[in-house]
């Protein structure tokens, strides 16, 4: 390292995460909350970025339980799905970590102060996403 590349100028870390999202279709409106409005803006693009990351992890989770899925019919697979998210604390915090870490700071703060209704939220869509594809 020089001396001068704390001069340098790279780009910073929030635009290069709003960047690299995928742009949804989705209008937000006036009547909207701000979490509602954070649901879309930010929740809803980063698990789409995420979504085989996310999957990827749950694969490997059903490895480490020894999860035979061919023996579970499509709702059974659903269900397990949901409870595993809801049981499993550290299954939950991967799946956490990698939607939060793609967060910028101001959307991990409006997260954290919003953190119990957020996280509810984004687990129901995690496991919708997980369940469904």
């Amino acid at each position: 390292m020089t001396m001068h590349q704390d001069k340098l100028h790279f780009p910073s870390r929030e635009s290069d995460i709003q960047r690299i999202r995928p742009q949804l279709p989705i209008e937000t409106t006036d009547s909207m909350s701000d979490i509602e409005r954070f649901q879309t803006e930010t929740l809803r693009p980063v698990l789409k970025m995420q979504h085989d990351l996310l999957k990827a992890i749950f694969a490997d989770y059903l490895i480490q339980q020894k999860v035979k899925l061919q023996a579970l019919s499509a709702d059974r697979y659903t269900d397990f799905v949901y409870q595993a998210l809801t049981k499993d604390q550290a299954l939950k915090n991967i799946l956490l970590g990698t939607v939060v870490g793609q967060f910028t700071l101001e959307e991990y703060r409006f997260y954290n102060a919003n953190r119990q209704e957020i996280a509810k939220r984004l687990m129901k869509f995690m496991a919708k996403r997980i369940a469904e594809n």
